[in-house]
Formats: structure tokens, sequence, C-alpha cells
């Protein structure tokens, strides 16, 4: 189980977390929800150990974890099969994957010439290659269609057996995900 415990955490501008507690059982689906600026992401940050509480416990993280950030983060100079394994190193798994996210025609292309909602499918792929019991997902859906979310979130489902943790603004994102939503 991961835990945060009495976290605080505070920008030079801006108090974002105090005094927060949260729990994730190993299987569990959240989402978290809450207006712009409330900490969803600097959560996930801190969880990922990108950022430092100034007080507080986080405890029981895996490693690695597997990530989708908000910004798709792929490497321009590899292939997209090369981008979707570099976490995993399976290239039959990523290629299996890939297809699943309709990304089957594009495993030799560049990043570059994909659309926005391509590379994120991608980004997706590359964490679900990733060994981890633990999925962050920071608004993974967007830059995508209606169906292409369906479809990408039947795949995210039918391929991470460990916990999920979502940031996201709609709860039908959540919903697609089977996720309870948390409100922050």
């Amino acid at each position: 189980m991961i835990q945060l415990k009495n976290i605080f955490f505070s920008y030079p501008e801006k108090e974002v977390l105090k005094d927060f507690s949260f729990a994730l059982d190993q299987s569990e689906r959240i989402a978290l929800m809450g207006p712009s600026g409330c900490g969803k992401t600097t959560l996930l940050r801190l969880i990922m150990g990108l950022e430092t509480a100034r007080a507080g416990k986080v405890q029981g993280l895996p490693h690695p974890i597997a990530a989708v950030f908000q910004e798709d983060r792929l490497l321009a100079h590899l292939p997209v099969l090369e981008n979707a394994a570099l976490a995993g190193g399976d290239f039959q798994k990523a290629a299996r994957i890939l297809t699943a996210l309709g990304l089957g025609k594009e495993l030799q292309s560049k990043p570059d010439a994909l659309s926005g909602g391509m590379r994120r499918r991608v980004a997706i792929a590359r964490a679900l290659c990733t060994d981890s019991s633990l999925l962050i997902l920071d608004e993974p859906f967007n830059g995508l269609d209606e169906e292409t979310k369906k479809q990408t979130a039947q795949v995210i489902l039918d391929e991470w057996k460990g916990a999920i943790l979502a940031v996201t603004h709609l709860p039908e994102e959540a919903a697609l995900l089977k996720a309870k939503i948390q409100p922050m």
C-alpha cells in the first residue's frame, strides 16, 4: 500500500498541500479531481520522487513507477516502437500494445510524423510496457477524441494489473478507467 501521511508542500508563491494524507492499495484505481492549482500534479510528482515534501512521509512506493506525464516526453530520434519499448525493453509487448491502440502501422514512424493524439497513445504504450505495480496517468486522454479515449481506456484496463492513480478534470474519464473519484 502506498501511503502519504501529513504531507506539506509549497512552491515559493503558493502552499499547495497542507497536512494531506492519502492511501492507495495495490490494485486500486483512483482518479484525482479538483480545480486547477489544487495540487493534483504536485501529488503525482511527490509520489514519483520528482518533488520533496517539506514535511510528512511517503511510504510503500514501488520502483520503478510507470508514468504518463502531461507532456508526451517521446524521444524524437527513435521510432514509435523503440519509444514504447524504452521502459521495459519488450518489443513484442510494445508492438502488441501499440497495435491495440490503433498504431500498428506507425511502428517505424518518428514521433514528429504523428498527430498529438497518436503521440499521446505512444506515451501510454510506453508506460504500459513498464514492469511496475503503479501506473500514474496525468491527464492521459488529452488530445484524444471520444472513441479513441474509450479504446485507449480499454487497452489500459486490459494491460494493467496493478494500481492506477490518474488525474483528470472529467468524471467520464474516471469512469472509463473504472476509477473511484478522489476529490482534492
